[in-house]
């Protein structure tokens, strides 16, 4: 059966941890715990500033120009073909697309290989034109990059 007395609250939770007791936590003791803070972005990747500059060492960035839309899958495909590159070697990610191009982000395993594809810009492939450079840092405004390549010419 239902009791309908009241019960007295327990002050057992408001009584302090055992390990606050025991000791003092000095100033020394919290910044040093402070080391194994992380600062998430709004997705809950962490930021990593140091890690991010060898990141971006082997990434690369490009806008592909064309008049027909390229599934990702389709445009690894060909590139790695193109490329010479096993496809565990490398990985593309389209970042933004407007009905002209497509903007994306190729990660490298060597540096070698990111290297020789930026020697080789631009890239005619696929009835379409693909600017390549390396990164410095994602773009805000994808529209307003890669709207220039180098064009050598023989006389």
């Amino acid at each position: 059966m239902l009791s309908f007395e009241k019960e007295e609250p327990s002050t057992e939770m408001l009584n302090m941890p055992a390990t606050m007791d025991t000791t003092d936590a000095t100033m020394e003791d919290l910044l040093a715990k402070t080391t194994n803070l992380t600062v998430l972005d709004e997705d809950g990747w962490e930021i990593n500033i140091a890690g991010g500059t060898e990141v971006a060492s082997l990434c690369a960035m490009g806008r592909f120009c064309s008049n027909r839309p390229i599934s990702r899958s389709l445009l690894r495909t060909i590139l790695g073909r193109v490329w010479g590159i096993a496809d565990r070697n490398w990985g593309v990610e389209i970042k933004h697309t407007i009905k002209e191009a497509s903007f994306l982000v190729f990660s490298f395993k060597s540096s070698q290989d990111l290297d020789r594809i930026l020697t080789k810009n631009p890239w005619f492939l696929n009835n379409g034109l693909l600017i390549v450079e390396r990164m410095t840092k994602m773009p805000i405004n994808w529209d307003k990059v890669l709207t220039k390549f180098p064009n050598w010419a023989n006389t």
